[in-house]
């Protein structure tokens, strides 16, 4: 049975760090490494360390390709500082680069839905696909897209999931 003890050993961390971490969109190998050099870091009262890849493979069970992905990724983000082999947590939170997530209204996600419902219904044949129904066709999708009350950005998205679901059906 485990039976862990303060007395057999710790690691202090910030709490502030943690609850910026925890906020983060961070991927479970992005994590297990950030938790990793807490442990090779602050668990020995040091601020950084020498950490080889094939420790972070052994302490972390994926490759080293993949190791090496994440912590490009991490120090990308500003999280993790690596300098010839030495790793740290770069403790001030607010240099991080933090993703942006687009919030996308239940306004564009049903026009999205809509339009889709469109096209699929839309069945291709000798007859139907002549040079005037194609353009009538674009004509229809023209006032799909330019609804002024959309913003620019969410509009791109469209025409590109759009875009990408005419690819994949052929239409």
């Amino acid at each position: 049975m485990a039976n862990p003890q303060l007395e057999n050993g710790y690691t202090r961390i910030a709490n502030e760090i943690l609850e910026h971490l925890i906020v983060e969109p961070l991927g479970g190998v992005e994590l297990r490494i950030i938790l990793f050099i807490f442990r090779k870091t602050y668990g020995f009262k040091k601020p950084s360390d020498r950490i080889s890849l094939s420790q972070f493979q052994k302490a972390i069970e994926v490759g080293r390709p993949t190791i090496c992905k994440y912590i490009k990724s991490l120090v990308s983000k500003r999280i993790l500082i690596k300098n010839k082999g030495v790793y740290k947590i770069n403790k001030n939170w607010e240099q991080w680069l933090v993703s942006k997530r687009i919030l996308v209204s239940k306004r564009i996600i049903s026009s999205i839905q809509k339009d889709n419902l469109l096209v699929s219904k839309r069945i291709q044949t000798k007859e139907t696909n002549t040079k005037e129904t194609i353009q009538n066709k674009e004509d229809e999708d023209e006032d799909v897209i330019n609804d002024e009350k959309v913003r620019p950005e969410a509009l791109d998205w469209l025409k590109e999931q759009k875009k990408k679901f005419l690819d994949k059906h052929s239409i």
